[in-house]
């Protein structure tokens, strides 16, 4: 999905990639491959939350990662969020 979504941005363009989990294997592994894949970069986000995480299960992740936002359960349940931007 998105390969996809990439392949419709114009240069420059940006995709904001949101999950309503906070499993690594949905979110920061997903971005790993994506910025080492699809030509894209993660930008930093002006929103609160805790750093994305740059080590999960043993594997080191490139880092940028560290620019997604986690936002642990309290008064909502937990999300993750990120911003791709396309390089040229």
């Amino acid at each position: 999905m998105l390969t996809k979504c990439v392949n419709s941005l114009n240069d420059h363009g940006e995709i904001v990639y949101s999950t309503c989990s906070l499993e690594p294997e949905e979110n920061e592994l997903n971005m790993d491959w994506a910025i080492r894949n699809l030509n894209l970069k993660i930008e930093k986000i002006d929103c609160f939350g805790e750093e994305g995480v740059k080590n999960v299960y043993g594997k080191k992740l490139h880092s940028s990662v560290t620019r997604c936002k986690r936002i642990w359960p309290g008064k909502t349940q937990g999300f993750f969020i990120c911003k791709l931007r396309k390089k040229w």
